[in-house]
This record gives C-alpha cells, sequence and structure tokens, in this order.
C-alpha cells in the first residue's frame, strides 16, 4: 500500500508540474503536455520517458527523484518510446 501511495503522489507531483503523466510497466507514459510548458514542442501525449540522462525510469516516483537533482535551468536528456520508435529529446 505504501509503493501505490508514493506512486500516486509521484503522479501528482509531476501533474503539479504540468504532466499528467501514468505509470506503465516500461517507463512513465505522458498523458497531456501543459500547453505552457517550455517541452511542449518536443513531448506529445503518448510519449513513454523510458530514461533521463542515461538513467533507466520505470516508476513516476524514479521520474521526479532524477529531475530532482537537476539544475532548474539546465538541460536533460530522454529517452522517450514514441509509436514504437525511440527518441532522443533535449528539453530544456
Amino acid at each position: 500500500m505504501l509503493d501505490q501511495s508514493e506512486s500516486t503522489a509521484a503522479v501528482v507531483g509531476l501533474r503539479l508540474a504540468g504532466f499528467q503523466a501514468q505509470e506503465i510497466s516500461k517507463g512513465v507514459q505522458i498523458v497531456v503536455v501543459d500547453p505552457a510548458s517550455p517541452s511542449r514542442a518536443l513531448l506529445k501525449s503518448g510519449d513513454i520517458i523510458t530514461a533521463l540522462n542515461g538513467t533507466p525510469v520505470k516508476t513516476t516516483t524514479a521520474l521526479i527523484a532524477l529531475i530532482k537533482v537537476q539544475s532548474p535551468h539546465g538541460t536533460v536528456h530522454l529517452t522517450v518510446e514514441r509509436s514504437g520508435h525511440q527518441l532522443q529529446l533535449d528539453v530544456l
């Protein structure tokens, strides 16, 4: 039950940051990208984030932990699965 609570809290945290996301077995799926988000031109609804700066991501908790240690004005490198293809995206 605690794992589920942490997962739910992580999803809420991503939503507060402008993303609608849900956990799936191979990464974190983007449900909706906030139109005001700087990543709106890169991330699409349905994208699955599988790594951040080369570190694999399987849960929203892991993704948030990695985001927290990033420089607020730095670029992050995302590995994303979109329509069965792997993409490498740099997000400011």
